[in-house]
């Protein structure tokens, strides 16, 4: 076996790519398909690259030649380059040394970032936890019905019958149509029992993972099984390098 990458030829390094792929484990990590939602806004399709394999923390240039790391992505420093092959592909690379994956900002994305900050005044690690949230939950269309007849509504998929009801008399009563993209954010931040406490918690978070998860388990509160914290502190993190915060 190899003990390194960076000592491989070209040649070697397509070989050993294939004995991967080979490998139950690894045609299992290429069929993941992560469950977000989907729409013409989202990322495009993706198309599985050996570079994908490769933690953040390795310079990529390094191993094959490509483009350098995107600006916004953590550091290389000599101690925490991961230059073995078990630490490349096996157990023992350390999670809170490979920094989220980011995902592509769509107007919708920027668009509820910019309201929450510019307009409201929230902190920026702390609109960007709210709105990774609530794009999981609905890709941000405030039109939105769940899928498969469910009862979630809007952009955090308020109950139909109970906290959907709720939403639409409070914007009855104060005049706002229902289906704007910025009266259903408005009533995240104020949703009496809800919003308001959630708000709270989450203004004592000290970054954006940790917005993401106090907003999540605050406000939409999501079963464990379907949370998919990491997509959603993907989009959180991706909105604050998308505009150097």
């Amino acid at each position: 076996m190899y003990t390194s990458l960076l000592s491989l030829t070209p040649e070697e390094k397509i070989q050993r790519y294939k004995e991967l792929t080979a490998t139950p484990t690894s045609a299992s990590y290429l069929a993941y398909e992560p469950n977000a939602p989907v729409d013409a806004s989202t990322e495009p399709a993706k198309q599985f690259n050996f570079s994908s394999m490769i933690p953040p923390t390795m310079p990529v240039n390094a191993l094959l030649h490509s483009t350098p790391i995107p600006k916004g992505t953590v550091e290389v420093k000599e101690e925490d380059s991961p230059l073995s092959i078990e630490n490349l592909f096996g157990s023992k690379s350390k999670p809170s040394m490979v920094p989220h994956k980011m995902v592509k900002v769509s107007p919708s994305l920027q668009g509820a970032m910019d309201y929450l900050t510019k307009d409201k005044g929230l902190p920026k690690h702390v609109a960007a936890g709210i709105v990774g949230n609530l794009y999981y939950e609905s890709g941000l269309d405030p039109k939105i019905k769940q899928q498969n007849g469910g009862p979630g509504r809007g952009i955090a998929q308020w109950t139909d019958g109970d906290r959907w009801d709720g939403f639409k008399k409070w914007a009855k009563d104060a005049g706002r149509d229902p289906l704007d993209l910025q009266t259903q954010l408005d009533y995240v931040l104020v949703e009496p029992g809800w919003g308001d406490k959630a708000l709270r918690d989450t203004l004592k978070a000290k970054d954006a993972d940790e917005a993401t998860m106090i907003f999540g388990k605050s406000y939409e509160r999501p079963k464990e099984s379907k949370a998919n914290w990491d997509y959603r502190k993907r989009v959180a993190n991706s909105l604050l390098v998308h505009q150097n915060y």
